[in-house]
């Protein structure tokens, strides 16, 4: 019988255990509890930077045409979901989006009433 030459000649390396990787290893980027860390400090950052007439608005564009929503609440379920809830056309909207697939441009939004400007509410699920 011929040797099969296309089986490597040398040990194959062995990797650690996810769960031995360091927290600031590329793959702990990749879960979406630290995704939902990155979206809480832009948002954050982008509603500081507007005045008390404007609010947080997020156009997404993955419906084949553009609708904005005004986010009342994000939060996610693992492994992979992202949940956005909020007003679409001034209806009540939930997006479950993988978060692969997370896309979408901040913009501001004017204040339709003389209540105080709405910030967006982070809801991290329960462990």
């Amino acid at each position: 019988m011929a040797p099969n030459n296309f089986l490597p000649t040398t040990p194959v390396a062995k990797f650690p255990k996810l769960e031995t990787l360091k927290v600031d290893s590329p793959l702990r980027h990749m879960f979406v509890d630290e995704q939902f860390a990155f979206l809480k400090k832009y948002i954050q950052e982008y509603e500081k930077a507007l005045d008390s007439e404007h609010e947080v608005g997020i156009m997404m564009t993955n419906f084949g045409q553009a609708a904005i929503m005004q986010v009342v609440e994000i939060t996610y379920e693992k492994p992979v979901l992202l949940i956005f809830k909020g007003y679409v056309n001034g209806k009540m909207s939930t997006l479950i989006q993988h978060m692969n697939q997370l896309n979408f441009l901040l913009t501001s939004l004017d204040k339709v009433d003389e209540k105080p400007k709405q910030r967006i509410g982070f809801v991290a699920p329960k462990e």
